[in-house]
């Protein structure tokens, strides 16, 4: 029997986190991680659901996009946290790990003489096209948010299973 490597990629939030879990560069599944008990502190019920998802699905690589600098610092902190989370999950145990920054996807999947917008609304109506040019999918506007998150993981994590199994000679 061979021996598969088995990846996870995480888009995370405080209050809905994506994933898209790949089994040798092939999506095997994508979902939704949704915490909606205003009652509770939701940094620890995401972590919690994260790591539920991990121990459950126990991937070889855990690729994670970092969060980019906004407006509010509480709430960054908290994302950063999770990631954290994350990653001590990753260490202990004993799992690669890795941060994908958004300009290091962005410039893994546009074209070589493209020009990437600057602005963040441009960048992500550029993003949302760039989903539909590589799966080849409409994106409406009823199911922009979920889809369009998928979409995105898909293409970028397939780009970096790709190069991690060129890397790794398998």
């Amino acid at each position: 029997m061979e021996n598969k490597i088995k990846m996870i990629a995480l888009d995370t939030s405080l209050r809905s986190s994506d994933y898209s879990i790949f089994s040798d560069g092939k999506l095997i599944e994508i979902g939704n991680l949704i915490v909606d008990d205003k009652d509770c502190a939701p940094i620890d019920e995401m972590i919690s659901k994260i790591s539920v998802l991990l121990n459950n699905t126990n991937p070889d690589i855990v690729v994670v996009e970092n969060t980019v600098v906004i407006r509010n610092t509480k709430v960054m902190r908290l994302l950063t946290e999770i990631i954290g989370g994350i990653r001590f999950w990753c260490v202990s145990h004993n799992k690669f790990f890795y941060i994908l920054n958004p300009t290091e996807w962005r410039k893994l999947v546009k074209e070589p003489n493209e020009i990437l917008p600057k602005k963040r609304n441009e960048l992500k109506i550029w993003s949302m096209n760039t989903v539909k040019r590589y799966t080849r999918r409409k994106i409406n506007n009823d199911d922009v948010i979920i889809e369009y998150n998928f979409r995105e993981e898909l293409i970028i994590f397939e780009i970096i299973v790709r190069n991690l199994v060129v890397e790794s000679g398998t």
